[in-house]
């Protein structure tokens, strides 16, 4: 395939750049036109499918999101989990080319946003030296960066709870990092999920500052699933107990005004994605 390049431009800032708030929700392919039928502002899907579609399935994807009127403008699950950005297996360039590649890709989709959260790919391996595989992370990071760069893309640092990852598991943490390096392409996301996971202050939204880039939303309870057990994070709901208030708040202190995706487990995901988007109009504009 020809690789698609842009020109190099930095976006940062905290305001979105179309103006005002975006809504959005995490999901599947199999999901795309269900949920572009409920009316979110644009859809967050996964990178590593993309990656890996050939050109012509590429613009038959594109075609398919044209014809449901959807704009797919961010993504997750940024490396798989053979992949290591840390340990004996990193490598810089498998990390690289894997990069490059998949950036390609999202350019042609007009994707704006990649989520790295990628907990087991980031995280520095049991038994292995602990400052090496955070220098080996800091040198992926800077290649991810030159390759953010070049394509017009901006990257998000997910947070991640330390059930999930041991590093990077604090808003300013990552953003400090992101500060550290002189990253100038990657940024910040805050995820409720994990900040409540991890009992982190809420004014690290506002330490953030125009590192802040991208939120994930939801309840981050869990509720009785059907099949057994709990469920954890959940679509917000009317009337589900839960106090968003002081996250609400944090976020307009914090001068935020940008995309925002609901990330979330659901058993009837029509009718919970739209009972969500209700709930986030209802709480953010």
């Amino acid at each position: 395939m020809t690789r698609r390049r842009r020109a190099c431009y930095h976006l940062s800032g905290i305001k979105n750049i179309e103006g005002g708030a975006l809504f959005g929700t995490c999901v599947g392919f199999d999901k795309l036109e269900s949920a572009a039928k409920l009316g979110y502002d644009y859809l967050e899907s996964n990178l590593g499918h993309i990656k890996s579609l050939s050109e012509q399935e590429l613009k038959n994807t594109k075609a398919m999101l044209d014809g449901y009127g959807a704009k797919l403008e961010a993504v997750n699950c940024f490396f798989p989990g053979e992949i290591h950005l840390a340990g004996e297996d990193a490598d810089i360039e498998i990390i690289r080319d894997y990069t490059r590649r998949a950036f390609d890709n999202a350019v042609f989709l007009e994707i704006k946003t990649c989520v790295l959260g990628s907990g087991r790919s980031r995280s520095v391996p049991e038994g292995f030296d602990r400052e090496k595989g955070l220098e080996q992370i800091h040198s992926a990071l800077r290649v991810i960066d030159d390759e953010a760069g070049e394509h017009g893309i901006r990257v998000a640092i997910e947070p991640l709870n330390r059930l999930e990852t041991n590093v990077f598991t604090t808003v300013r943490e990552s953003v400090d990092i992101c500060r550290a390096l002189g990253l100038k392409n990657i940024f910040v996301l805050a995820d409720i999920y994990h900040m409540v996971m991890e009992n982190e202050d809420l004014g690290a939204l506002r330490y953030a500052g125009d590192k802040l880039i991208h939120i994930h939303f939801s309840n981050p309870t869990a509720k009785d699933s059907p099949n057994g057990g709990k469920m954890k994070r959940i679509f917000p709901a009317e009337g589900d107990g839960y106090n968003y208030a002081p996250f609400v708040q944090a976020v307009k202190k914090a001068g935020y005004d940008g995309r925002m995706s609901i990330e979330a487990n659901c058993i009837n995901f029509e009718a919970e994605a739209a009972e969500g988007l209700k709930m986030m109009k209802k709480l953010f504009e």
